[in-house]
């Protein structure tokens, strides 16, 4: 069932879906009203994933002081490669109940930009 809901199509898009095709410059793209670029989204999943997973293996970090350090790195990507491998590391530790939000608001910044639907389709209902 965890697995249905990260990779497969249930109710909403899969996580390789709503990035799919999308380039460094429109992941880097500031939306107006928008608080936070594609990427800096996608570094917030990223941060929380290891966040996550160390505490499940037993590491203890500590809780970022503010909400603003869980938001590491610059609003856009340096190039195509830095941000292809960010979405490698996404999509390699996805976690459910935190990505979902994340993956919709990145949809609705798709939206804005012009850039949905992916090639493969994006929902349609």
């Amino acid at each position: 069932m965890i697995v249905n809901g990260i990779s497969v199509k249930c109710s909403h898009d899969s996580a390789n879906n709503i990035l799919e095709d999308l380039p460094s410059e429109l992941a880097g793209r500031t939306v107006r009203e928008a608080p936070h670029t594609i990427r800096k989204i996608v570094n917030n999943i990223i941060y929380w994933q290891y966040f996550s997973l160390d505490l499940v293996n037993g590491k203890h970090r500590q809780s970022p002081e503010h909400a603003a350090d869980s938001w590491p790195g610059d609003a856009h990507p340096a190039n195509e490669n830095e941000w292809t491998e960010a979405v490698r590391t996404f999509l390699a530790g996805l976690l459910m109940g935190h990505n979902s939000c994340h993956l919709g608001q990145i949809v609705l910044l798709r939206r804005l930009l012009g850039s949905w639907p992916p090639p493969s389709g994006g929902d349609t209902w």
